[in-house]
């Protein structure tokens, strides 16, 4: 997840596969299992997301990729229809609109294009300076919606940022549930019987949903259990 969005998507479908794979296969952990399982998985909760490496090529990457057009309202026509295709009628309708302006004032396609990479390089360090802040502070980034043209470019060609983070937040939240798994295993080891509750588990930060700070639900029926929490 080093090269590009593609790239870190397909890894996030990877890893998806892989721990729903492994979650069939919770109760043949033994105790020492249970702790690998968890410490493994606070190291990678820890570890910095691969998301942040990736936003910062992309910004990159749309930088270079438009200003490579800066001279060449054609080549910035074509990377438009690249990018739209079968889009809605409100994007082929701003891409027309681009088209004619350049067709008018073909003098001011580098304006047209530092606009829009200022556009970028705005939306993708605030995105990344939020991804930073620990999960409950974090708020929803959205692409700035203005009406100007150099806006209206970066909004058509940019990779939409919440579905990255969508994926990312899942991803992440079903570690975080392995983890608990482990722990109410763990404990029932210990114990000869599942918790009562998840306070009854350590490491408690585990329990909690990092992105609200609620305690992970826990339903114990007899001799089994279900885990879940809220986070999309």
């Amino acid at each position: 997840q080093t090269d590009s969005i593609i790239s870190g998507l397909v890894g996030v479908a990877i890893d998806a596969m892989v721990t729903q794979e492994f979650s069939r296969h919770l109760d043949q952990l033994s105790a020492r299992h249970c702790d690998e399982v968890r410490s493994m998985i606070e190291d990678l909760l820890k570890a910095e997301n691969p998301e942040l490496h990736l936003l910062n090529l992309e910004k990159q990457y749309f930088i270079d990729m438009v200003q490579a057009q800066r001279a060449d309202s054609k080549g910035l026509l074509a990377l438009l229809d690249d990018n739209v295709g079968m889009a809605s009628e409100e994007a082929n309708r701003n891409v027309t609109t681009i088209r004619n302006f350049l067709a008018s004032n073909p003098s001011e396609i580098g304006n047209l294009v530092n606009e829009a990479c200022d556009n970028a390089t705005a939306f993708y360090d605030l995105t990344i300076t939020n991804m930073q802040l620990p999960l409950a502070q974090r708020k929803a980034v959205t692409v700035a919606d203005g009406n100007s043209l150099g806006s209206i470019l970066f909004r058509l060609i940019a990779v939409d940022a919440k579905q990255i983070h969508a994926k990312y937040n899942r991803a992440q939240t079903q570690m975080r549930l392995i983890a608990v798994h482990a722990l109410v295993h763990r404990y029932r080891w210990d114990h000869k019987v599942l918790p009562a509750a998840l306070t009854d588990l350590h490491p408690p930060g585990l329990v909690k949903d990092a992105f609200n700070g609620i305690e992970i639900t826990y339903k114990r029926d007899g001799e089994s259990y279900t885990l879940d929490n809220t986070t999309p």
